[in-house]
């Protein structure tokens, strides 16, 4: 179990809505696409910002 710095700390929670602003952004544009394709990258760029914000979560989490 890391020991975070108050910035540390403070970083990773902007991090954190980073990612979460990241992930409804792209399904945003996945449920918009009219191109499977399109729709289809859009649904993978989101699910991988969605394993970003679960990795810094755990991190969060841990303390």
């Amino acid at each position: 179990m890391a020991d975070f710095s108050r910035e540390e700390l403070s970083a990773i929670q902007n991090q954190l809505e980073n990612e979460r602003k990241l992930i409804q952004q792209f399904t945003v544009c996945a449920y918009d696409a009219d191109d499977p394709q399109l729709r289809t990258l859009f649904e993978q760029i989101a699910a991988r910002h969605r394993l970003h914000w679960e990795a810094l979560a755990k991190l969060v989490d841990e303390e």
